[in-house]
């Protein structure tokens, strides 16, 4: 079991860069562990570990396909955004199909490629399918005690993905969890509008002065 915390960057892309290998095709769905069944499924899987569940947010199944055959893992993550705490395990097939058939949040299916930065820095590129064909990210994990300052691993990331990539590590609708139970990109692109707006009238409310033209 792999059980440590997890430290990236998210940016959203507009095209897909250029060095990209090994493509991997990915099903990620999303699990409702407030559903006791399937909350049970899943400490019977991890046992005999056992699971503090006070710091859990996220409850995943995952399916990897490329030319080396399928993997399956079950993951388990903290909430939060540069930094969360991970538990995963390697399941089976079977295992797989039997918590996808309970209760669900949502799923995506995209294709994974990497580019390698250097020993230490992969990014992993996104590309979204079906309802949400048209979205690119790019994610890079990184050991803070290697780079502290994750400037320059923002740099790293601005030279190789281009410039005009955005970073969206803090914005709760890039998260894959919210991701899969959105119904299509327009509607997310509908969701982010209706929140930087509602962001933008709160901030004029506090201060009346910040958008002001001088």
């Amino acid at each position: 079991m792999n059980n440590e915390t997890e430290i990236e960057l998210k940016f959203k892309l507009s095209i897909l860069p250029d060095g990209m290998t090994n493509a991997t095709k990915i099903k990620q769905i999303y699990l409702n562990f407030q559903d006791e069944e399937t909350k049970s499924i899943i400490e019977q899987y991890f046992a005999p570990e056992e699971i503090d569940w006070t710091p859990i947010k996220e409850a995943r199944v995952r399916r990897k396909t490329n030319e080396s055959g399928e993997e399956f893992t079950l993951t388990l993550k903290s909430d939060g955004t540069l930094a969360r705490k991970e538990l995963q395990i390697n399941i089976e097939g079977e295992q797989f199909e039997t918590l996808r058939s309970k209760v669900t949040l949502g799923e995506i299916d995209k294709i994974r490629s990497k580019i390698h930065i250097n020993d230490d820095l992969t990014i992993e590129v996104d590309e979204y399918l079906d309802k949400l064909e048209g979205l690119l990210s790019a994610e890079i994990e990184f050991d803070p005690e290697l780079y502290p300052d994750k400037s320059e691993v923002i740099a790293l990331a601005l030279e190789l993905l281009g410039s005009d990539i955005e970073d969206v590590t803090e914005v709760k609708e890039y998260k894959n969890k919210f991701l899969a139970t959105v119904e299509s990109l327009e509607k997310l692109m509908e969701i982010i509008r209706e929140r930087e707006e509602k962001d933008r009238m709160q901030d004029l409310s506090a201060d009346p002065t910040k958008y002001s033209v001088s």
